[in-house]
């Protein structure tokens, strides 16, 4: 997340938001990995078709709102 917090603009921080929500859910921490969802949804509705659709499938195992 650091990364992202010093470059949100880069062309990789899709990946760097995915990358950061899939690490909540390795920890088990569910509700972390619901908001990076959210963000990288909210922030970056371009992002590449493989990161859109493996957030939406782990977004709905989840049970993300």
């Amino acid at each position: 997340l650091e990364a992202y917090k010093k470059y949100p603009k880069h062309p990789k921080s899709p990946d760097m938001i995915f990358k950061a929500a899939m690490s909540f859910v390795q920890r088990g921490e569910t509700q972390k990995a619901c908001s990076a969802f959210a963000i990288l949804y909210k922030n970056h509705p371009d992002m590449p078709d493989r990161i859109s659709r493996a957030a939406s499938a782990e977004r709905q195992r989840l049970g993300c709102n």
